[in-house]
């Protein structure tokens, strides 16, 4: 999935010589602290609420001689989770959406983006959750997958994260059965460490607190 496959059918946009307070309650309407400038479909960048929420609700944008617009954007070739880091570095709740030749073709909001992250890594689709933790030199997605096909189940996805000050890792496998007893049994045997696993009514509600762990983190 790409930036072209994820531009929001939301128009994030305003003509720079919008009001201010026009500009504000856009951005309250659409529930993003950003929009995009443009000038005759030319993108000048982006304007945050907190740059002008302080001034005269009817001056306009391109009279502000003192505002800067962040140039902040994705391509239509970036990879979702290349635009998940982009959104992360720049704590922006908005970022557009540019051609190889800069021109603004649309833009995604972080919840929006949240969305897709989702349907990525199927966490929508029914299942269960097992988390290894192992050492980095000793990761194989192959033999990881090769003990699961084994129990004639397959891993829908797949998400490495690090631990913290070590040489080790999380591995989280999202599989297409309920009952995985049998997996967790297989995988001691070849001396994997499970360190937690989530069957389909406490894996939503995992899924629900990290989902509302991660709103709140994006909207720091």
């Amino acid at each position: 999935m790409f930036g072209k496959d994820i531009i929001s059918e939301v128009d994030y946009t305003v003509e720079a010589n919008v009001s201010v307070g026009d500009a504000v309650r856009l951005m309250e309407n659409l529930e993003v602290n950003e929009l995009a400038v443009v000038k005759d479909d030319i993108f000048l960048g982006l304007v945050s609420v907190d740059d002008i929420i302080d001034l005269e609700d009817q001056l306009q944008l391109s009279d502000i001689q003192s505002l800067e617009l962040r140039r902040d954007s994705i391509d239509l070739g970036d990879h979702v989770l290349h635009i998940y880091q982009k959104f992360i570095a720049s704590g922006l709740s908005l970022l557009p959406v540019l051609d190889g030749k800069l021109q603004l073709k649309g833009g995604v909001s972080r919840s929006e983006l949240f969305v897709h992250l989702g349907n990525v890594f199927n966490i929508t689709e029914p299942g269960s959750l097992i988390v290894l933790k192992l050492d980095k030199r000793d990761y194989s997605l192959s033999e990881i997958a090769r003990i699961v096909e084994q129990e004639n189940t397959s891993v829908l996805s797949t998400l490495i994260s690090a631990v913290p000050d070590s040489q080790q890792i999380y591995v989280s496998l999202k599989l297409n059965l309920f009952d995985i007893q049998g997996i967790i049994q297989s995988f001691e045997r070849f001396d994997y460490e499970v360190v937690a696993y989530f069957t389909e009514e406490s894996y939503e509600d995992f899924l629900t607190d990290r989902y509302n762990e991660f709103i709140n983190f994006l909207e720091i």
